[in-house]
This record gives structure tokens, sequence and C-alpha cells, in this order.
């Protein structure tokens, strides 16, 4: 069993780690009961766990799932084999064709708004802090995303950093398309300016569409 964020970093307390941060969100949650968010939070642990599969990212390269009641808080680790353009090229694509599966499965739809962001993390007995943490939610809570995934076609609406825009998207890695992201959020934190790009159309990816990737985990 792989050792906890906070047991493994103890010899460190004071230094942060270097994460990919994605956070996912449910639209309109406070609109169910109780019993229907019981059964909304079961789907949406299913739905991002078979997404992070699909894109090989397992739980090795991961730490544990952290909830947010109606969200969930995905702590990605750098490693070679989890390059972060698949972050966007394939576990987003493959969680946009999951919910699509899911809405014509169910009479109650789960849409999602989902924020990507990289930095560093910090640690403590209580869990994990700080700027990228801070970003990440800002990004994910701003009016304009919500205002995207209510005009959306699909049933997901994605927002990526500047910094994942610059270092990943801008550079159309693993059959990323530029095209498709728009610089349409701006929020502000600690006095400083900081933009997201949006993607709400999840059209066919390199090497096969969303759906192909995930048909596996969809029959």
């Amino acid at each position: 069993m792989n050792p906890t964020p906070t047991q493994a970093y103890d010899r460190f307390p004071a230094l942060p780690r270097h994460r990919t941060v994605v956070a996912v969100d449910v639209e309109g949650s406070t609109r169910r009961t109780n019993h229907r968010r019981a059964r909304m939070r079961e789907a949406l642990y299913d739905l991002v766990e078979n997404a992070l599969l699909a894109a090989g990212i397992a739980e090795g390269h991961r730490d544990p799932l952290i909830d947010r009641g109606d969200g969930i808080l995905i702590l990605i680790r750098p490693a070679d084999s989890v390059p972060k353009a698949i972050i966007l090229s394939r576990m987003i694509p493959a969680l946009a064709a999951l919910l699509a599966t899911h809405a014509r499965q169910n009479p109650s739809r789960l849409r999602l708004r989902a924020a990507v962001h990289t930095g560093e993390v910090h640690y403590d007995r209580h869990g994990c802090y700080g700027d990228a943490i801070d970003l990440t939610f800002r990004l994910l809570d701003a009016p304009h995303l919500k205002s995207a995934l209510a005009a959306a076609p699909d049933e997901l609406a994605v927002v990526a950093s500047e910094d994942v825009y610059r270092a990943v998207i801008r550079h159309e890695y693993d059959g990323l398309d530029k095209r498709t992201f728009r610089p349409e959020i701006d929020v502000r934190m600690g006095g400083e300016r900081y933009l997201g790009w949006v993607q709400t159309t999840f059209a066919a990816m390199a090497g096969g569409t969303a759906q192909s990737r995930v048909g596996v985990l969809t029959r």
C-alpha cells in the first residue's frame, strides 16, 4: 500500500510537492434531495475513476481522491508515464464520453465542471493546501464556467489554467486542438490576474475518438 502524502512527506514538512491539480464539481447538486445526492456521489466517483483509468492514470500515479461533497479533488503525481497532456487529451474526453453514456442510461443527468492546473502543493497532517489548490478552485467556481456549462452541448465544461494552456494546449500535444479552448475566464487572487481557457466540446482525439477509448468501460 502506498503511503499517504502526509505520511510520505513528514521528512520535509515545509516543502511542497509538484502536482497536476484536477477538480470536478456537479452542476445543480444542491437542488437534489440527500437520497438523490447519495446516488449522484456514487455515480460521480465511478465516472471519474473510470476516466482516470481509461487514460492510464492508476492509483499509483495519484494521491487518494479528496472528497468535496459534490465534487472531487484529484492530485496527479509527476511521472514519465503520465505526461500532463494526457489529462486533457485522454482523461477529459473519456470523462465526457462516460457522462454522455450515463445521460442516455439515467433519467437524472450528471453534468460536471472541471478545472485543470499544475503547481506546487503543500501537505500537512490535515490535508493539502497552497496557491495551486486555491487557483484551481477559483477557476472551477468562476461564474463564466457555470454559464458555459449551462450552454454546453455536452455534459462537461472544462477550464485550463494559463500555465496549462502555455505548456500543453498551445503546442497541441497528443492530438489536442487549441482552437477548442477559449480564453473566457478572468479571475483574481492575491491581487494578481489569472486567465482560464474554456473547452465545452470534446471531438475525436489522435488515435481514436473519446468514445472508442472508453468503449470497454461503457459496454
